[in-house]
């Protein structure tokens, strides 16, 4: 499905200007009441997606979003809430030991620690706090995803996810490499025709959780695969040799790769960090059967990606011109930009982006160091996430207070701001102040480690399962009090 003008010329789609990381998304608040009141459901699909991103930096716009969402469905009427997630929240290593499919009613728990990505641990504590909205009687529910592909129809797609990347970069270098796992991708017209099926009737939340899998099973090499099928010079190498390759290509294309952005993701032992559990999606299939809701494989759609993107030029037709499988043809497609950060592809990386692959390489060539520094950034994670589910309920600074869903107070965007940036500011709450120490040990630590190279391997295993230990007891006991400050915004449950 692509725009279509009269969509907007009918009013079927009115677009109201807003930031996501704001107190009432930035909208003027007599317009934030007016959609208080007219608005009937709310599907929240708004996030920064980065792989690369720590907790804080996508905290504003992940977490404090779901807040305010919640804050509409509960303000004046309330509203069906509809909160798209991802399966990055148990996106852990104890699902996978476990060998058992993910069920939709897994709470959650054991990947209170353990998920690597800062998108993942704000897509977790947004998750929590629906699920405290829903105990409280608020109707809502929870639509878990996986990698959101083209779609199947026209072969229109994203041009800056993950699988796209990969997908150029492959036909860059000639090469793809061996990752024998399962990947959890769906067509974008599938994951829709889900969400449309989910929020047709109220009767589907009676389930909370709703996880979007593809049917049947496929994997990595089966994406790639498909590159020379269609044509494309493209030979399958073991991973060390494609990394190799891939570092060679950085070095000497002048950051012009599509998968510069995600350097350190890709070199960082792709075939173990792509590993993803089993998920069960008995709740989703209950609510599709016998709908209209297509199901494509995903092999079968791959020619239509090319294809798509061979149109807005971002790799070249195929010299093989009697391939197996020809590339198929899409239609006429009025391509204005394409779809991504800055309305490109951005084979040139950004700022940000170089300085992580600066300090990746001087990582790979200092193994030792590279392992200590990031032992010590686990600690630091753990330390952010916790203060922001550990807050005293009293402290006047207290984003509990800020996220009140019936208070609008006028001060929250500088709390939130003050808030974003706790690490150098003062705070009035216990808590916050002992987690803050400890991020300001964890930086002496960095330094000492650093010159300790040798000996200190196990001396921060241990540092950091102590640490790990005593901020989830801190969580532990913490939790309710933050949850409390929701206690008088929800209705109770009858």
């Amino acid at each position: 499905m692509t725009w279509k003008e009269d969509w907007e010329k009918n009013h079927n789609v009115i677009a109201i200007h807003g930031d996501l990381s704001l107190e009432n998304f930035g909208i003027p608040e007599d317009r934030w009441n007016r959609l208080c009141q007219d608005i009937k459901l709310i599907i929240h699909n708004g996030a920064m997606v980065h792989w690369m991103y720590p907790y804080e930096k996508v905290r504003n716009v992940n977490v404090l979003s779901t807040v305010q969402c919640l804050k509409m469905a509960t303000t004046h009427h309330l509203k069906p809430f509809y909160f798209v997630s991802s399966i990055s929240v148990i996106s852990n290593e104890y699902y996978l030991k476990t060998g058992a499919p993910v069920m939709e009613s897994d709470d959650l728990e054991v990947s209170r620690t353990g998920l690597d990505s800062g998108y993942g641990q704000s897509k977790w504590v947004s998750e929590k706090l629906i699920l405290k909205a829903i105990a409280r009687g608020v109707p809502a529910c929870i639509i878990r995803p996986g990698f959101i592909l083209g779609n199947s129809k026209n072969g229109v797609l994203n041009t800056d996810d993950f699988v796209t990347r990969m997908m150029i970069d492959c036909i860059q270098l000639k090469q793809y490499p061996n990752v024998p796992n399962p990947i959890n991708a769906c067509p974008v017209d599938y994951v829709a025709g889900v969400i449309i099926q989910i929020i047709s009737q109220e009767r589907w939340l009676q389930n909370h959780v709703y996880h979007i899998c593809h049917h049947p099973r496929i994997y990595y090499n089966d994406v790639f695969e498909e590159l020379p099928l269609h044509g494309y010079d493209v030979t399958k190498v073991d991973y060390t040799e494609w990394k190799k390759s891939l570092m060679n290509l950085v070095q000497t294309s002048n950051n012009k790769n599509a998968l510069f952005p995600l350097l350190p993701f890709v070199l960082n032992d792709l075939p173990n960090i792509t590993k993803s559990p089993i998920f069960n999606d008995n709740n989703t299939r209950t609510v599709i059967s016998g709908t209209d809701v297509p199901m494509v494989n995903v092999k079968d759609v791959v020619g239509k990606y090319l294809a798509y993107l061979i149109k807005v030029g971002l790799i070249n037709p195929p010299r093989n011109k009697n391939a197996s499988k020809p590339i198929p043809e899409i239609g006429e497609i009025i391509v204005k930009e394409t779809i991504g950060r800055n309305n490109q592809l951005n084979l040139n990386a950004d700022e940000h982006e170089r300085k992580e692959v600066k300090q990746y390489i001087y990582m790979e060539n200092n193994k030792s160091t590279y392992n200590i520094i990031t032992n010590n950034n686990i600690n630091n994670v753990y330390s952010k996430i916790n203060m922001e589910l550990c807050s005293d309920s009293n402290n006047n600074n207290d984003h509990s207070k800020t996220i009140s869903l019936n208070n609008n107070n006028n001060n929250n965007n500088n709390t939130n701001s003050n808030n974003n940036n706790n690490s150098s500011s003062s705070s009035s709450s216990s808590n916050v102040n002992v987690i803050n120490n400890n991020n300001n040990n964890n930086k002496s630590n960095n330094s000492i480690n650093s010159s300790n190279n040798k000996n200190n391997n196990n001396v921060i295993s241990k540092r950091h399962n102590k640490s790990t230990t005593t901020l989830n007891n801190i969580f532990k006991t913490e939790i309710k009090k933050f949850f409390s400050s929701f206690t008088g915004c929800f209705p109770t449950r009858q």
